[in-house]
């Protein structure tokens, strides 16, 4: 699995920076999502190339009740 990291870079003047690495698509919003709810208003995101692939499925296996 890979390694989920928040880069968070706040500037002199007080403008801050968040850098998602690790997350596929756009859970990169969803692990943000607090922080946007805490600080406010969004005034540009810059999406890199890992938000336009495809997540990683979780592969998860079951069994049939009585096996």
């Amino acid at each position: 699995m890979k390694r989920k990291e928040l880069e968070i870079v706040i500037s002199p003047d007080g403008e801050l920076t968040v850098k998602v690495e690790g997350v596929a698509g756009e859970g990169c919003l969803e692990e943000t999502a607090f922080l946007e709810e805490a600080l406010g208003e969004v005034i540009e995101r810059e999406k890199t190339a890992e938000f336009y692939q495809t997540p990683a499925l979780q592969h998860i296996e079951t069994k049939k009740w009585g096996e």
